[in-house]
Formats: C-alpha cells, sequence, structure tokens
C-alpha cells in the first residue's frame, strides 16, 4: 500500500511539474480555493564523530567513526477541496545509516485534516505534530538554524510520539498580535517494556491523554500557521519578534520504583521563549532564539538522543551517555537555550554562519551540562538547495555510586546537503 502511494506522489509531482516549477501546485478554478500541492525534500549527511566510550560498530568497539546517511526525507500530498477545508498526508522515514539498512521505507507521518472556520478559530484531527510548550516543540527540519533540529523541548520524543507526531485534535487561530495553539493528544503507547528502578523512565502502558498549548505574541510581521512546525529562520523575508509562552501535561506518562511498589508519575513542563530575526542591512540579517525549560517528569528522568546514531550498541555501563554520538540533551530539571545566526553575502554567495548553546542542570547528574554546535550554511537556492557544516560538542558523563562527573567531551562534525521542491 505504501509503495502504492510512492508511485502515485511520484506521478503526482511529475504532473504538477508541467504546471507550475514554483510550487508545484494546480489550482481547478480561477478562485483558487480548491487546489492540489506535492512537495518532496531530503537530507543527506557525510559524517565524522568522535564516539562515546563503549560504542559497537560491527560487533567491536569503535572510538571514532565516518558515516553516510540519509538524516531524513519526506513526500508531502497537500490541498484544499474548499475555502475551508484542508488535508495533509505526508510519507517518509528518518535515519537510513549503516546500521540500520532495513528502517527506511516510507511510513505514514502525517495524516490530517483542518477547517478553518475563521482566522481566529481553526481545528483539526488526524496524525500530526500539532503541539505546545514551544516553539521548538514542533520545529520545522528544512528551515533550520543549526545541522539538526534540538531536543531539549522533546522529552519524550519517539516513546508516546511517532517522529514528534501524534494523534490528536487541535485548535489554532490568529487574533490581531495573538498566536495560539492548543492539543489534545492520545499518545503512543511504548513498543517495549522497561526495567524499572528508582529512576523514572517511561511507563509500559499509554497514558489515556496528552494536553499542551502554546501561545505567543508577534510584535512585528506575522508567521503563517498553515503548518504546524515554526521555522527557526526565514532568511530575512520577515522582520519578526515574537514572544512566547507554553505548557505540557500527560499524566502517568513515566514510571520508578519505591521498595517494591510501582510510581507513576505526570509528565509537566513549562516552557518561555523569545525569537528575532531582522534584516539589518541589504542582504544581511541577524536571528536570535533564547528559551528556558522547566521540565519535571519523574524523578531523576533524562533522555539520551543521538540522533542518526552510528552506532549499534554499547558495553561501558558506568558512562550515562549511552551509545555512539548520544547525549544527556533532557530530563527531570531546568534547561536554558540561545541560539543566533548572521546571514550574509560573500562575494556574491550568501552564507549563514550559525551557533548555539544550552546549559541544562538535570536532577539525575547534578552538574552543570553545557551542549554547544556552530557551523555555517551555504544557501545556494535559499532552503531549497543549501550546503551545512557543522560541529556539534556534548559532555560524556560517567557515574560511579551516586556521584557523577563530566570526564570529558566528545563531538561530531557534520557535512550536510538538502534539498527542498514545492
Amino acid at each position: 500500500m505504501i509503495r502504492k502511494l510512492f508511485s502515485i506522489g511520484v506521478m503526482i509531482a511529475a504532473s504538477l511539474m508541467n504546471v507550475s516549477a514554483q510550487s508545484l501546485r494546480h489550482y481547478f478554478d480561477d478562485t483558487e480555493t480548491r487546489y492540489l500541492g506535492f512537495a518532496l525534500s531530503g537530507q543527506f549527511w557525510a559524517r565524522h564523530t568522535a564516539l562515546n566510550p563503549g560504542s559497537v560498530i560491527k560487533e567491536s568497539q569503535q572510538t571514532e567513526a565516518w558515516d553516510l546517511s540519509v538524516r531524513r526525507y519526506r513526500m508531502k500530498l497537500y490541498g484544499q477541496w474548499s475555502p475551508k477545508n484542508e488535508f495533509v498526508l505526508t510519507l517518509g522515514n528518518n535515519n537510513i545509516n549503516q546500521v540500520s539498512k532495513t528502517s527506511g521505507s516510507p511510513k505514514v507521518l502525517d495524516a490530517y485534516t483542518t477547517f478553518n472556520w475563521k482566522k481566529s478559530l481553526s481545528f483539526g484531527m488526524g496524525k500530526n505534530a500539532w503541539t505546545g510548550l514551544s516553539r521548538y516543540a514542533a520545529p520545522s527540519t528544512s528551515s533550520g538554524l543549526g545541522v539538526d533540529i534540538q531536543f531539549i523541548a522533546t522529552p519524550l520524543i519517539n516513546n508516546s510520539d511517532d517522529l514528534l507526531r501524534k494523534l490528536s485534535f487541535f485548535l489554532k487561530g490568529q487574533k490581531g498580535k495573538l498566536d495560539y495553539r492548543f492539543v489534545l493528544a492520545k499518545p503512543y503507547a511504548p513498543t517495549k517494556p522497561s526495567t524499572f528502578t528508582d529512576v523514572a523512565k517511561v511507563a509500559y502502558k499509554a497514558s489515556d491523554y496528552q494536553i499542551s498549548t502554546y501561545v505567543k505574541f508577534q510584535l512585528r510581521d506575522k508567521e503563517s500557521q498553515k503548518s504546524p512546525f515554526s521555522a527557526a529562520t526565514y532568511l530575512g523575508k520577515k522582520d519578526l519578534l515574537t514572544f512566547g509562552a507554553g505548557a505540557f501535561y500527560q499524566p502517568e506518562a513515566t514510571m520508578s520504583l519505591f521498595e517494591t511498589d510501582s510510581l507513576f508519575h505526570t509528565a509537566c513542563s513549562f516552557a518561555v521563549d523569545l525569537f528575532y530575526e531582522h534584516p539589518v542591512y541589504k542582504k544581511t540579517t541577524l536571528t536570535i532564539y533564547a528559551a528556558y525549560y522547566n521540565h519535571d517528569l519523574g524523578p531523576n528522568f533524562i533522555r539520551q538522543v543521538g540522533a542518526n546514531n552510528p552506532a549499534r550498541t554499547f558495553t561501558a555501563s558506568e558512562y550515562m551517555n549511552g551509545k555512539g554520538n548520544s547525549a544527556l540533551v533532557t530530563g527531570t530539571g531546568h534547561i536554558y537555550f540561545l541560539q543566533s545566526a548572521i546571514m550574509t553575502n560573500i562575494e556574491s554567495c550568501t552564507f549563514q554562519f550559525f551557533g548555539s548553546c544550552s546549559r541544562a542542570s538535570l536532577q539525575a547528574v547534578g552538574k552543570r551540562l553545557i551542549h554547544w554546535e556552530t557551523g555555517v550554511h551555504y544557501l545556494m537556492d535559499s532552503h531549497r538547495s543549501k550546503l551545512t557544516l557543522g560541529y556539534q560538542n556534548w559532555p560524556l558523563v560517567k557515574k560511579m555510586g551516586d556521584i557523577s562527573y563530566i570526564q570529558n567531551r566528545r563531538s561530531s562534525v557534520i557535512l550536510q546537503y538538502q534539498f527542498k521542491i514545492g
């Protein structure tokens, strides 16, 4: 079935190519209220990683690795069959690499419909990425500032969701300078039960519901609400200053043991953020994003996240990081995050230099963890064709009994090419 949908998508893309080279969108009448569109995107990595201790690749421990991979690809069919009704269907997958050669088949990521009652109120349902908490809780992967998305706003990613998507009902709208979203979701159940201790882990059963919301005030230009994903940069096409706040709530999301009793814990998060982008001079644009997160996810809950992980497993149990490029990114505690970029022209070529830093005080570690990233985008054709060189650096945390300390650091250099059509 998925292969048939893929074939249909390719045929639609080929036919729409003849209709519009700009947007791959076909209008069925002169009012432009009924249309069908197709979009295609992909991101490809060449990477060198200084691996976490004990990382296993090809049945043997390695200290470093270089690899080639498909970070993600998307095939999106969308349309509007009346002035008020829209639909989105997206196929795709993530992380086709040396340890997951059989997992790259396309799957349904988005399948939802929206009814636009008026500009101040729209609602919809289905499988989608609409969520609250912060701007980066549903980040746009194709218009990001770094090499990859930031995971500090997604502590339950790939446990209660499927690549950020959940089955949900959402309300959204804009009224004056106010932009809001409210989401009621049915979380997925984790596929593998965990071995539980006094440290909270994701619960083995699905919660009955999940609620999230995000509200922002747009003091200058306004952003579109067509997509649930928030852009990290508009490359100077907008002059933006927004202040946002949001929350996330999921009962019985995590679980721990106290003596012989099983305890369930509510996941509750709060965030505030600021986004600023301003064309300061001709083709020079400054972008700044700052955020604060407060996660309460159960005692000592912590997430090890290694995007597109190059390692199969690990053997060094005294380290908290886990395998490959995994870092202690988020968990119960407080996190501060700052990201900035400057876009400019150098000899008729457009470059965007970026950097980011997070400082996390997590209950499970007891030490301040600093993660940072820097790099540059070479924008050959805006986000439609760009080459990125990025450097990521994270702390290596070792635990001896109840004492944890930062022993060293690890890093990764990534060269990424991105294309986007439609």
